[in-house]
């Protein structure tokens, strides 16, 4: 199933919201049932429908993206890329 990009932000803001599934430090990490149920609540209020095994496999998908992504630029770069317009947001709000 093909995701367009606006959905793709979506399934990240939610997914970014229930560390529980993502956060191995989370104190409800190593509980299954409540990281299953988390899935669930991603399934629910995704605008896709579609079941939590395609949403995983979704996951695991932009994961090894942005890993190659990573290895092919080099990880300076990318970071550079991916901080340096929310750093200059900042220096720009306190005046730098």
């Amino acid at each position: 199933m093909e995701w367009s990009n606006d959905e793709v932000i979506e399934f990240l803001q939610l997914y970014e919201g229930y560390p529980q599934i993502w956060n191995p430090r989370h104190p409800s990490h190593k509980n299954r049932n409540l990281v299953h149920d988390a899935w669930k609540e991603i399934e629910n209020k995704l605008s896709v429908k579609t079941d939590i095994t395609e949403i995983k496999k979704k996951k695991i998908l932009l994961w090894l993206l942005i890993e190659n992504y990573k290895s092919k630029q080099g990880y300076w770069e990318w970071c550079q890329r991916r901080y340096s317009a929310r750093l200059a947001a900042v220096a720009s709000s306190i005046n730098l």
